[in-house]
């Protein structure tokens, strides 16, 4: 919700897209949904298998991504 109104606020200011804006959508073009991946809520559970163990990190983005421990 924020980020479709500061979008709409970019728009009316005349305000090129950010770098990390036109990458985001250039990734989103090759997902089947064509929906940016902005992110796992830290928060949330998730289910793992109990011998891989999983972690959250930041990608190059700055989303949270899980990542294996091994």
């Amino acid at each position: 919700m924020a980020a479709h109104f500061l979008e709409k606020l970019r728009i009316k200011l005349n305000k090129p897209k950010s770098k990390k804006r036109v990458a985001l959508e250039e990734e989103a073009e090759t997902r089947p949904t064509k929906k940016p991946f902005l992110g796992l809520n830290p928060d949330k559970r998730y289910i793992c298998h109990v011998n891989d163990p999983m972690s959250f990190t930041k990608d190059s983005f700055g989303r949270n991504v899980m990542t294996s421990f091994y």
